[in-house]
């Protein structure tokens, strides 16, 4: 599934056929109805079709609102969500399992296979990747005009029984003191340009309490 069939269902755009002269002037005078709408121009990462006649003016804000949708969401997380369905729709392929219409009871399936290291690949895929990969699969029912219920039994109760028997308990790093930030500094090389970038760079950090990569974007 690509983007240009995701982002076609997020925004409609003012409908309109093109109408001949008679029928305007019929229009004006308000002696016959106005013709039924043309189908909604789809909004992707394509070129936006832009309704004709009068309403050619909303070329702008039709190329506005495709950018506002590509806006919504990351590159990364667009990526993900295509690789994440690849990855279902290879399961469900191999498995003689229909894609479509979501079916909890396929999805709940695919969640134990990734639980068991059985949905492709060597290793057991860990219960936040086994999250992600069920937000994709919303996300993806979702641009196709379809709704994946996760509180579904099927999905719902196998979750649950995944974190509870995968998922490892969060581990406490031991805080970074203000002796041990000294003794820190004072490994750095004295006079030089390095170790003043670097000395600068650890009490920034500290100072902001920031992560590596605030760090490294400053």
């Amino acid at each position: 599934m690509t983007d240009n069939l995701a982002l076609s269902d997020v925004i409609v755009i003012i409908e309109v056929v093109t109408q001949n002269p008679d029928e305007i002037a019929e229009n004006d005078t308000g002696n016959a109805p106005l013709p039924p709408a043309a189908a909604a121009a789809p909004v992707g990462n394509s070129a936006v079709s832009v309704p004709v006649g009068d309403l050619a003016h909303l070329r702008g804000l039709a190329n506005r609102a495709r950018d506002y949708v590509e806006a919504a969401s990351s590159a990364n997380t667009r990526l993900a969500y295509a690789s994440d369905w690849k990855h279902f729709s290879g399961w469900c392929r191999r498995q003689g399992l229909a894609v479509q219409p979501p079916d909890p009871q396929v999805v709940g399936l695919y969640i134990t296979a990734c639980a068991s290291g059985e949905a492709g690949g060597r290793q057991k895929n860990a219960v936040s990747t086994i999250e992600r990969r069920l937000s994709s699969l919303s996300w993806n029912y979702t641009q196709l005009g379809q709704s994946l219920d996760r509180k579904d039994r099927h999905i719902a109760t196998v979750m649950a029984g995944i974190r509870n028997t995968h998922a490892k308990p969060p581990r406490q790093k031991e805080a970074l003191l203000p002796e041990d930030l000294l003794a820190m500094l004072e490994t750095f090389e004295r006079g030089g340009l390095r170790g003043i970038r670097d000395r600068a760079m650890l009490l920034l950090g500290f100072a902001g309490g920031l992560r590596r990569s605030e760090i490294v974007g400053l």
